[in-house]
């Protein structure tokens, strides 16, 4: 992917059974991810 470029250490995380409204659909698992990015 290009942004593999600008970013070397980005991760790609995806949320099963989740469209748009990741927050809502999948609240649990997204906030994990939300977390582990800002900590």
């Amino acid at each position: 992917m290009l942004i593999d470029h600008a970013f070397a250490k980005a991760e790609l995380k995806t949320i099963p059974n989740a469209g748009h409204w990741l927050h809502a659909e999948q609240p649990q698992l997204f906030y994990q991810f939300v977390n582990e990015f800002v900590k």
